[in-house]
């Protein structure tokens, strides 16, 4: 299953992945409209020679997609006016407030973070997030990135379960305001996961 850097043409498959896999995160901050939301925002990153998407393909088709991002890698900065124009001005507002509460902040010189993570529904349990993972670890390797981090609600027992049994581990708890009315979760769980050499 080829893992590679997602391109131009890939917006609208990878934000329907993420619409659909990531929905208690997207719906909450971007509505009923998330899904074109999402590919006007990803499209507009895509464009970046250094974006941070990579996408898992099985035959032909893209089942999976993550974001990777490490310090020193240019901003391409958020396209408030183009989700505007899919959105409105106070649901762009709104989701800038909402995705803030489950933003990272700045990157570790040692640190490749997995800000998002998602798999078609129709490959889930089939060892395409395992994949996806390792193909993650070896861009990580290769930057000289030693430690992986990612933040996951604790409710997602899937995703957890998986991460965990990856090698991530709990580095903390975050309780988050108003996270249970948004989110459906009450805290976010901080995981990290230190490469060997």
């Amino acid at each position: 299953m080829p893992v590679r850097h997602a391109r131009v043409g890939d917006a609208a498959d990878v934000a329907a992945i993420l619409a659909e896999a990531l929905a208690a995160k997207y719906r909450p901050a971007l509505g009923r409209r998330a899904g074109q939301a999402l590919e006007t925002w990803i499209e507009f990153e895509l464009r970046d020679i250094d974006h941070g998407y990579r996408v898992l393909e099985r035959a032909g088709r893209i089942v999976a997609a993550a974001h990777l991002g490490v310090a020193g890698s240019p901003a391409t900065g958020f396209p408030a006016r183009l989700l505007a124009q899919e959105v409105g001005w106070l649901t762009t507002i709104r989701a800038l407030a909402v995705l803030s509460l489950l933003s990272h902040g700045p990157l570790g010189r040692d640190e490749a973070y997995i800000g998002e993570f998602a798999v078609a529904r129709s490959a889930r349990r089939q060892g395409v997030g395992r994949e996806l993972m390792q193909a993650l670890e070896n861009e990580a390797r290769q930057r000289q990135r030693p430690r992986m981090t990612l933040w996951v609600v604790e409710d997602n027992l899937a995703a957890v379960a998986l991460y965990s049994g990856m090698g991530f581990r709990v580095a903390r708890r975050q309780r988050l305001w108003a996270s249970r009315l948004l989110f459906g979760s009450s805290a976010a769980l901080f995981m990290q996961r230190t490469l060997s050499a």
